[in-house]
């Protein structure tokens, strides 16, 4: 057996990444294995040459390694794989076609290509910059949600001041004119032809009183729900104002992300167009080239759900504010920062403490509770019977200057208790206090539900904080990792696929840091309107730790 010839060391020149691999001279009669260094070339399979028996030993198997500077040894000369072979082209499937280049007929029954609808889009007209001060000042004067219930509100006073009339008389005027003609029987079967004139004008006064006091009750029924209305425009007024800043809010993130994905893909080319400047100088493969080119792609396509992100935030917030979709709202408090609004050093106690007593939702139940119960007075009034005092002043003559005095008073007494053979007034007690029952329950409930909501919105906020301290150091140690595999890379002693995630890690991070500031802030909002405290001073500055104390805390809204 002959040692390893000396030809079978691979050249120098393989060990180039993307370097085409040299044409390789080997005899045939070689027999072993050489595997190559150049990445994606097979290994080359050993060549075992006939056996040739010996003269010392006749019919032996034995083979024989020919030196590479015999005469008799043939060679031939072996070419690297053609791209096409290491990776075929992929011909199975079909090509996707989505759109059809030329121009087709819309339903519209308008022509033009799918390249001028897809670059089409929102037209706007006027730009706008907004903060969220000017935002909560115009949710104030034109959200349509508050404007129609400012208008319920006032039809609920005119509701009660309608029922506050019913303690009050009527007084009805009227003036009736009439002619009689016929014939009156005399004597015996003789009759006599008459014609009479009859005026009569008159004012009657009428009044109907309830000992039982149905009309007082359901006049402060009414009263109640009034005052419930109030609480609804302040709790309507909360709702659209903290809507409107989680809506600012996550416009601010949808900017922000528009600018790391713009960033991400800056990013993405420039490995490109080193990927690209690597395989002009016989350094680079042309997979490191293509995943680069993917890597790009995919970086546009979150750009364009970026940007997809951002004009429906917009579109969100044009919708709360009652703005035209023309208008662009142009942001002016960049970059998303965290916003604390609820101390920090409070307990969930205090907390729920003042969300019972200011929640507008809890005020509202609250009203509705005692027109309830008023309503179940006036049901029980109802056995008792009513009183009318009736009566009226004024004329009757043939003309106006022959008219007579004439006057009139009565009384009468009234009662339903056999309305329905007795069952009616009983059945409707007994409504009306089942009524009460459910809205205690009712009532019940949302002071669970509000617990709950101020509790989770505080978890939230606490979560969001470390979330937040969590994230900025995620992309302090993702933006140090894409420094040092770019530095490699560009050296040489890197390799692309490590540029690559660490681009993508890079690009997770920043998108994580944004999330968590816009979760933090929502967070805060929701904190505020759970507690009944998202007004604009508040939602702008915060609350401050007084409004906590027990002073404080006793006072509640006063719409």
């Amino acid at each position: 057996m002959g040692h390893l010839p000396a030809w079978a060391i691979m050249p120098s020149g393989m060990s180039q990444p993307g370097a085409p691999p040299p044409g390789i001279t080997t005899p045939e009669s070689v027999h072993g294995q050489i595997s190559p260094i150049q990445p994606g070339v097979p290994t080359m399979q050993p060549v075992y040459p006939k056996s040739q028996p010996s003269g010392n030993e006749p019919g032996s198997a034995s083979k024989q390694i020919a030196s590479p500077n015999s005469q008799t040894a043939p060679t031939r000369e072996i070419q690297p794989p053609s791209p096409n072979v290491i990776a075929p082209p992929m011909t199975d499937e079909a090509p996707i076609t989505l759109f059809d280049n030329q121009p087709s007929e819309q339903p519209s029954g308008d022509k033009g290509s799918w390249s001028e609808l897809l670059n089409a889009s929102v037209t706007k007209k006027r730009s706008i910059p907004i903060d969220l001060p000017s935002v909560l000042k115009l949710v104030e004067v034109q959200n349509l949600p508050l404007a129609q219930s400012r208008v319920t509100a006032k039809m609920g006073d005119l509701a009660y001041y309608r029922l506050l009339g019913n303690l009050l008389p009527d007084i009805l005027a009227t003036y009736t004119q009439s002619r009689f003609q016929g014939s009156i029987l005399v004597f015996g079967n003789s009759t006599v032809n008459s014609y009479q004139t009859r005026i009569i004008p008159q004012v009657a006064a009428s009044w109907v009183i309830n000992p039982g006091g149905q009309d007082v009750f359901l006049a402060l029924a009414a009263k109640q729900r009034a005052k419930g209305a109030k609480f609804s425009v302040l709790d309507t007024l909360n709702t659209q104002l903290s809507v409107a800043a989680i809506q600012y809010y996550d416009l601010l993130s949808s900017e922000a992300q528009v600018e790391n994905a713009q960033l991400s893909i800056r990013e993405t080319e420039a490995q490109v167009k080193l990927n690209e400047a690597r395989m002009k100088s016989g350094v680079g493969t042309k997979l490191d080239l293509e995943r680069a080119r993917s890597q790009l792609l995919a970086r546009q396509q979150i750009l364009i759900d970026a940007e997809n992100t951002l004009a429906r935030s917009q579109q969100g917030l044009l919708n709360i504010l009652n703005l035209d979709p023309s208008v662009q709202l142009t942001p002016t408090q960049m970059p998303v920062q965290a916003h604390p609004l609820v101390p920090f050093d409070l307990t969930t106690e205090q907390l729920v403490s003042r969300a019972l007593i200011n929640s507008p939702t809890l005020q509202i139940s609250a009203m509705e509770l005692k027109a309830l119960k008023d309503e179940s007075k006036a049901a029980l009034g109802s056995f008792l019977p009513s009183l009318t005092l009736q009566s009226y002043i004024g004329g009757l003559g043939p003309e106006l200057h022959q008219l007579g005095l004439t006057r009139f008073g009565g009384l009468t007494l009234q009662t339903n208790l056999l309305s329905n053979m007795g069952t009616a007034v009983p059945l409707d007690y007994a409504t009306s206090r089942l009524a009460v029952k459910r809205e205690q329950l009712l009532r019940a409930q949302q002071i669970r539900d509000t617990e709950t909501l101020v509790i989770n919105a505080y978890l939230d906020s606490r979560s969001s904080v470390k979330a937040i301290l969590a994230a900025q150091e995620q992309l302090s140690v993702s933006q140090e990792a894409y420094r040092l595999a770019l530095g490699r890379f560009q050296a040489g002693l890197g390799i692309n696929v490590d540029v690559l995630n660490a681009q993508t890690a890079l690009a997770a991070s920043r998108t994580l840091v944004v999330r968590s500031l816009l979760s933090f802030n929502q967070a805060q909002v929701r904190l505020l309107t759970a507690l009944g405290d998202a007004t604009p001073p508040h939602i702008i500055n915060g609350i401050p730790a007084s409004a906590f104390t027990t002073k404080s805390a006793s006072k509640s809204h006063n719409p």
